[in-house]
């Protein structure tokens, strides 16, 4: 079938257009809210070839495809006649159905999917100049690193500007405005006031001001705030001129009370999120590496692991580093390692087939492949992945393992983790591979397993 006809087929037993309130995509799935979740048809969904799993989130149905969903995604938003998630009418409101954890979750992965590559891409660049300024490859007074260093630093720099684009789509507020309001968090007037610490009133008001450059949740909150405003905006000033007037209201409302009481909220809630983690993480950092990689693939089956994104980026924010993708990665290989168990174990050509490339894609951060087209199905792998995981995340963590920047755990990203605990935590990831391949080429696979087990080649 072409992806047109998958994603007919996808619709169609979702319950059709009718039944589709909004939808969206991550790096690996295809995301529904819907308005009657028992018109599903499970069974058929996982029968179409190319989709792995079906998944019910937080009220959520999520079609698991792969890494190659975003070719799906276009044909979705045809199909359909109109777009997902973050660019719908003005006038639809947030799903307040959903608890508060899984609201928080299905924003996080909102603001935070369209910057994953970019994310990768400037991990990897910042990595690759610690190793060249690490053996003297390169001087960093050069013009070289400069320029290498501000592409790689930029979007961490500029963070708040660019959630306030994903910030925008996702509560449907004016782009431009959102986007002037973080521009106005990272003025040079104001950082350099910072950087003198400087005391400031606002119209008499005393306010400590606070540093604004990669931080996260200042900004999150400013949009959301400007996405009320922008509603009273709607009901009380007149159509003739509110396009013109309304955002003189809007900065002069938003800026301020972003600056003066969302600043240190962000900063507060950095500082306790980084601390939190920390006392846990120095208490014994074997203990928290090893929870961490056993169950990081349990989080992404349930869509849960976005949780972790604001804790990331506060340790890199408030520390320069950050300890959680170290033994996160360990998790990602453990599922390709426990696959290629799995391929040296069965005589099965059409798992043979399924099972190679699943493998190969480990090796550049993707685990959904794995865990859906083969280790969830025959339940064992997925343990033994999650043994192994485990085992890989402690070694990571014992020794002191980090990276220098958001780069999700893949042979490409390594640059990125080079220094402190670096040796430890190649040993923990391909420690991680290896375990997970022997436990389930011993105990976490037979070929008597394929009895009543569909596989992707038989679906056809």
């Amino acid at each position: 079938m072409t992806k047109k006809e998958v994603v007919a087929q996808i619709v169609n037993n979702l319950g059709g257009n009718e039944n589709i309130k909004n939808f969206s995509h991550c790096s690996t799935r295809l995301r529904f809210d819907l308005y009657d979740n028992h018109l599903v048809k499970k069974e058929e969904l996982n029968k179409l070839k190319n989709v792995m799993s079906v998944v019910e989130v937080a009220g959520q149905t999520q079609v698991v495809i792969g890494p190659e969903v975003i070719y799906y995604y276009p044909e979705l938003e045809t199909l359909l006649n109109r777009n997902g998630k973050g660019e719908v009418a003005p006038n639809e409101d947030v799903d307040v159905s959903k608890g508060m954890i899984s609201k928080f979750i299905d924003i996080i992965s909102s603001l935070f999917t369209p910057l994953i590559d970019v994310l990768i891409g400037a991990g990897i660049l910042k990595g690759v100049l610690s190793v060249c300024t690490a053996f003297k490859w390169l001087d960093s007074n050069s013009g070289t690193f400069q320029i290498l260093n501000a592409a790689s630093d930029s979007l961490y720099y500029f963070l708040p500007i660019v959630l306030a684009i994903t910030a925008s789509k996702r509560f449907k507020t004016n782009l431009f405005v959102s986007v002037t309001i973080a521009g106005a968090l990272l003025y040079p007037n104001l950082s350099t006031l910072y950087d003198q610490g400087a005391k400031l009133t606002f119209l008499g008001i005393p306010f400590v001001l606070t540093a604004f450059k990669s931080s996260v949740f200042p900004i999150i909150f400013a949009i959301l705030l400007l996405s009320y405003i922008e509603k009273l905006e709607t009901k009380f000033l007149p159509e003739s001129i509110r396009s013109r007037i309304a955002p003189f209201f809007s900065l002069i409302t938003v800026v301020p009370i972003t600056i003066m009481i969302f600043g240190p909220i962000g900063a507060s809630l950095s500082n306790g999120i980084a601390t939190v983690y920390s006392t846990i993480y120095n208490w014994n950092p074997t203990v928290a590496g090893g929870f961490i990689g056993a169950l990081a693939q349990v989080m992404v089956v349930f869509g849960v692991h976005w949780g972790l994104f604001p804790i990331i980026f506060s340790n890199i924010e408030k520390l320069g580093f950050d300890t959680i993708l170290a033994v996160f990665g360990p998790s990602i290989i453990a599922q390709s390692g426990a696959t290629l168990g799995v391929f040296l174990k069965t005589k099965n050509p059409e798992l043979k087939k399924i099972t190679t490339p699943t493998t190969i894609m480990g090796f550049f951060g993707i685990s959904e492949p794995a865990i859906y087209a083969v280790n969830l199905k025959f339940k064992k792998p997925f343990i033994m992945a999650i043994i192994g995981g485990g085992i890989g995340g402690a070694i990571a963590g014992a020794t002191g393992a980090r990276a220098l920047a958001v780069a999700v755990a893949a042979v490409p990203t390594f640059p990125a983790y080079f220094g402190t605990g670096f040796v430890g935590f190649l040993v923990g990831y391909f420690g991680a591979f290896i375990i997970s391949a022997i436990l389930t080429y011993f105990f976490g696979f037979d070929d008597s397993m394929l009895e009543g087990i569909a596989l992707e080649g038989e679906n056809q």
